[in-house]
């Protein structure tokens, strides 16, 4: 066997060819093998991520009991731990990934999130929402008397009472009469217990259980007394239909909710009571919508399997079938939230140029659209000092000029009405000595010509160039001294004063370079004093100067005829 390298730190078998020698194969192994430990062993920081779906979750806990919360992440070096309640801290960071919550009481109810960290930065976790079973007792179990008109209907009110999650609620007649069928019906989310076409018999006294089935916590509230006024409605009387509990507004989220829109009309006969449903006028029937009815009258409709297009306006249309009269109607409104969908991913590493502007993008949808906010190491960088940072329409983060201390996990965090997402990636910022790659290089011009110097350097961020004439002037653009975009020094029509070293120095923030020239001037040979005429006295000696200018280099003959 050979054993290969995959990844990072990771080994893999592999069936041994058999051309090669055991010997080849060993120091393959050993290899390998050293290669590994250097990658585990070297410090290569590996950013944090988290482990498992990244959606926010909810967790009930009964008061009393113990709740454990979890957050686990990965990365390079081992990430450490925060939590936070409400966005306030919760102790310091350890490397526990849990968080224990003891004899949990109702102040114990919020939003947790764990922040995780390492040398590479520091992003949290989707929110964990706690929250709290309990039931308070009934604030009255007073007895109530409630009359009603023969042939009208009454609702029966649950007394004030605090409880999560919303108790299970059945209501009881005292002579144990099962109160279901056409008369009775049960408001949602009130659990009101509604006696349409109400008779002398329905005169009785109700009481209602009401269970908390997270608990296993039961109360039972007082009497209701419920007095008729008025005799016996026979088949053959008629009662106008009246809509006693219209359907509420609706908001539901895609693929999770259910949305119950219920239409309870009384009138008498009920037997005669037809109860239609609509969307945007189409009959329910033919909407493109999954349905179902709640009982065989149609009172409650139920949206099954919620999608964008289930949004609109329902509307419950009531009548007597013997009757000639328009039909009673009633509407409701019901919208269909998205939550937040990553539609790219940020990549794990993105690496930025240093002092130029980079953008990163937040590539979210959800309905409403979301609301975008980014963090830099957990922190909302629309708090952080400076103004290099901000948020485009599209929700991209654009940063102007990159420093080194951007470096640092950035993360979008998504949010609308339906619930959150978050993306996040380890922003890198490169840097690099500068290098030369072409230096300084000695030249000789004529005295007059245009002499360039090449100082040609790469590196990241680009690094700036500072030109020294002979050690101490540092030269600045003038017509004489031109700086070039790529470094080089152009000095136009040199003079003698212009001979000697020039130094040029390359810098950015990760370091310099430095290189060095010699530039010579070269005086073209001419007459500089040529000879003039001149009268003497005979026999006296004559004088005729010829004086030559050139480079010191050059050797001069002067020839008189």
């Amino acid at each position: 066997m050979v054993v290969g390298l995959v990844g990072r730190g990771c080994v893999v078998a592999q069936r041994k060819p058999p051309a090669l020698p055991p010997l080849t194969y060993l120091l393959m192994l050993l290899h390998v093998l050293a290669a590994t430990s250097n990658a585990q062993g070297g410090g290569a920081v590996q950013a944090p991520r988290f482990v498992g779906s990244q959606s926010s979750t909810e967790s009930v806990v009964n008061e009393g009991h113990t709740k454990i919360l979890q957050c686990q992440a990965l990365g390079y070096p081992q990430p450490e731990y925060h939590w936070l309640k409400d966005g306030d801290p919760l102790g310091e960071f350890s490397g526990e990934h849990f968080f224990k919550i003891s004899s949990v009481s109702r102040s114990d109810a919020g939003d947790y999130r764990c922040l995780v960290r390492n040398s590479a930065g520091s992003i949290f976790s989707a929110k964990i929402t706690v929250k709290v079973a309990y039931m308070s007792g009934l604030n009255t179990s007073e007895e109530q008397e409630l009359r009603v008109q023969s042939g009208s209907a009454t609702l029966l009110t649950l007394p004030p009472l605090e409880s999560y999650p919303a108790p299970s609620v059945t209501w009881q007649a005292d002579d144990s009469t099962l109160l279901y069928g056409i008369k009775y019906a049960t408001t949602d989310p009130d659990n009101q217990l509604v006696i349409l076409a109400v008779q002398p018999s329905d005169a009785k006294t109700y009481r209602a259980r009401i269970t908390n089935t997270q608990l296993g916590v039961e109360e039972i509230s007082g009497a209701v007394h419920v007095v008729v006024e008025g005799g016996q409605i026979g088949s053959q009387d008629e009662v106008p239909p009246l809509i006693i509990v219209p359907p509420n507004n609706q908001t539901i989220i895609r693929g999770t909710s259910i949305a119950q829109l219920q239409c309870i009309a009384n009138a008498s006969p009920l037997h005669q009571l037809e109860t239609l449903w609509f969307k945007d006028n189409i009959p329910i029937e033919q909407s493109g919508v999954v349905f179902s009815f709640n009982g065989l009258w149609n009172r409650t409709l139920s949206l099954l399997q919620g999608e964008l297009h289930y949004a609109g306006t329902y509307r419950c249309q009531v009548r007597l079938r013997t009757s000639i009269d328009e039909p009673i109607i009633a509407e409701a409104v019901v919208t269909v939230h998205d939550r937040p969908q990553i539609k790219t991913p940020l990549p794990l590493e993105t690496l930025a140029d240093l002092g130029k502007t980079l953008t990163i993008p937040c590539n979210i949808v959800g309905s409403p659209a979301p609301h975008i906010q980014w963090y830099r190491d957990g922190h909302n960088v629309a708090n952080l000092e400076g103004a290099r940072y901000r948020k485009l329409l599209n929700g991209s983060l654009a940063i102007g000029a990159v420093h080194l201390n951007d470096t640092g996990m950035f993360q979008c965090l998504a949010s609308n009405e339906a619930g959150e997402t978050s993306t996040y990636t380890w922003l890198k910022v490169k840097t690099s000595a500068p290098q030369m790659i072409r230096p300084p290089e000695n030249a000789t011009v004529l005295d007059g010509q245009d002499a360039t110097i090449p100082c040609r350097a790469g590196g990241a961020p680009h690094p700036n160039v500072t030109w020294l004439f002979n050690d101490v002037e540092e030269l600045v653009e003038t017509g004489h001294y031109q700086i070039l975009e790529s470094g080089d020094l152009l000095i136009a029509g040199v003079r003698t004063t212009d001979e000697g070293k020039y130094s040029c120095q390359r810098a950015n923030d990760a370091g310099k370079v430095e290189g060095h020239a010699w530039l010579s001037i070269l005086v073209k040979t001419q007459i500089s004093q040529p000879p003039v005429d001149t009268r003497t006295i005979l026999g006296h000696v004559a004088t005729l100067q010829c004086k030559v200018s050139h480079a010191g280099t050059v050797q001069v003959q002067e020839i008189w005829f």
